[in-house]
């Protein structure tokens, strides 16, 4: 196997760790991973660890690689320690993020929501155009 391949199935192991979380955690660690994956493509590696590593999401990487690495031999083993937990991290954002989400391609995300799918304030939001929606009733005269 290569370095790839490895980083794949640990990434694999880690998304199978994130679903059969309880669902009421889930979308808190989805922000999270997505969080880190935006620092990873933005190339802010340092925080991107610090912000792993006080979440958890470092924790979760390195549990998939020792579940990955009980099934290894010592060389496959040896490729699979010296995969990247950056590189998994953001495979990971890949896999389970819905796709406005997921940041690693370098698209940073707005409050929750990708750059396409951003919602308006709701205080410069328009109004309808409906007939008579925010307009006065005329004058009768």
């Amino acid at each position: 196997m290569t370095g790839k391949q490895h980083a794949h199935a640990i990434a694999r192991c880690a998304v199978s760790m994130l679903s059969a979380a309880p669902a009421r955690g889930r979308g808190r660690r989805q922000r999270e991973l997505a969080g880190v994956a935006a620092l990873l493509a933005d190339g802010l590696r340092d925080e991107a660890a610090l912000a792993a590593r006080a979440v958890g999401i470092r924790d979760l990487i390195e549990e998939a690689r020792d579940e990955h690495l009980a099934s290894l031999d010592a060389d496959d083993g040896l490729q699979a320690i010296s995969v990247d937990w950056g590189e998994v991290a953001l495979l990971v954002a890949q896999m389970s993020l819905p796709r406005r989400n997921a940041a690693p391609r370098g698209r940073r995300s707005i409050g929750g929501q990708g750059v396409r799918g951003r919602r308006a304030h709701p205080l410069t939001r328009r109004r309808s155009r409906r007939a008579g929606a925010g307009r006065a009733p005329p004058r009768r005269g």
